[in-house]
C-alpha cells in the first residue's frame, strides 16, 4: 500500500512539475489571457505528461495497479476542480477544465494500458 501511495505521488509530481516547468520556461502566466495556439500547446502537453504520469504510476506498483491509477486520475481531477471553484470568475477556466476532462482521463487510460501490458507479460 505504501508503494502504491508513493507511486501516485510520483505520478502527480511528474504531471505538476511538467506544468510548472512549461510556464516557467515559456514566461506565460497560466491565469492570464493566452493565445489559442499556446492554449492548444499547453493542453496537448498536459495530456502527454498526464499520460506519462499514469504509465509511471502503473509501472511502480505491483498489485492493484488500476486502483492506484484511478486514485491518480481522481486526485488530478479533484485538484483541478478545487482550483476551478476557488478561482471561479477570476481567471479563465480553460486549464482546469482541460485537466478534468482531458488530462485526468489521459492518466487513467495510459495507466490502464500499462497495467494490461504488464498483465500480458506475466502470463
Amino acid at each position: 500500500m505504501v508503494r502504491g501511495i508513493l507511486a501516485v505521488i510520483v505520478g502527480y509530481v511528474i504531471f505538476a512539475l511538467s506544468a510548472v516547468l512549461l510556464f516557467q520556461f515559456s514566461g506565460q502566466n497560466i491565469h492570464s489571457n493566452v493565445s489559442a495556439g499556446f492554449m492548444l500547446l499547453t493542453i496537448v502537453y498536459g495530456i502527454v505528461f498526464a499520460g506519462i504520469s499514469g504509465f509511471v504510476t502503473a509501472s511502480l506498483v505491483q498489485k492493484k495497479r488500476l486502483a492506484y491509477v484511478k486514485a491518480l486520475a481522481i486526485f488530478m481531477g479533484a485538484i483541478a476542480l478545487v482550483s476551478l471553484i476557488a478561482q471561479w470568475g477570476k481567471v479563465a477556466p480553460w486549464s482546469q477544465l482541460a485537466a478534468i476532462f482531458l488530462m485526468a482521463p489521459s492518466a487513467f487510460y495510459s495507466g490502464l494500458l500499462r497495467a494490461n501490458q504488464i498483465k500480458r507479460k506475466s502470463k
